[in-house]
């Protein structure tokens, strides 16, 4: 009925509406997480960036030198020479634990020194993060959006499927009915004036 045709195109109307919204949101989450991914590069252009994860593990590296050279050397007698290659192969003990002592200074310095482009790169990395997040939620968006329109079109086909004919849109379908219907009653007319 055409009544039926009016709620299906509203429903396909709706729905493909929802689905344009959610390509729309997802091309825009993706613009951003590219443009975001982009300025962090540029910022890493310029140099390494200091960071507080970088400059622990340089810090526990420096540390646990420091315990080694403290067991070997000041607490006692024991040789620390092999657990010191595990840390550093390529230096004496004494020598791993100055390069990690001036190797945690300088990440230091860098820290302070570069504050800016390290709060910089810190937000965003963060806004990087959360911009992968909303790329994320904004495919399922619209890989849920294409399945509704998949389901109206797999309903819309079932509407038809009795009566033998591959629907086109509900606008199409529609002037079709209409048509059809004119064509009915020309007939019914012309089979009534050959019964006259």
């Amino acid at each position: 009925s055409r009544e039926t045709i009016d709620r299906l195109a509203e429903d396909e109307s709706r729905l493909r509406h929802a689905l344009t919204g959610a390509e729309d949101a997802l091309t825009r989450a993706d613009n951003q997480q590219r443009d975001l991914a982009s300025q962090l590069a540029a910022l890493a252009e310029a140099g390494p960036i200091p960071s507080r994860e970088s400059l622990d593990a340089v810090r526990e590296r420096r540390d646990a030198l420091w315990r080694l050279l403290r067991r070997g050397f000041v607490d006692g007698h024991e040789d620390v020479t092999h657990a010191a290659r595990a840390l550093d192969p390529d230096h004496s003990p004494a020598e791993a634990f100055e390069r990690a002592m001036v190797g945690s200074d300088e990440i230091a310095d860098a820290l302070a020194a570069d504050s800016a482009r390290v709060a910089r790169a810190r937000q965003l990395a963060n806004d990087l993060e959360a911009a992968a997040v909303a790329t994320d939620g904004a495919k399922r968006a619209c890989d849920a959006a294409r399945e509704a329109v998949a389901g109206w079109q797999s309903g819309w086909r079932d509407v038809w499927r009795d009566s033998g004919v591959a629907p086109r849109s509900p606008k199409e379908m529609d002037g079709w009915l209409r048509e059809r219907a004119q064509i009915v009653m020309r007939l019914d007319a012309l089979e009534r004036r050959e019964a006259e």
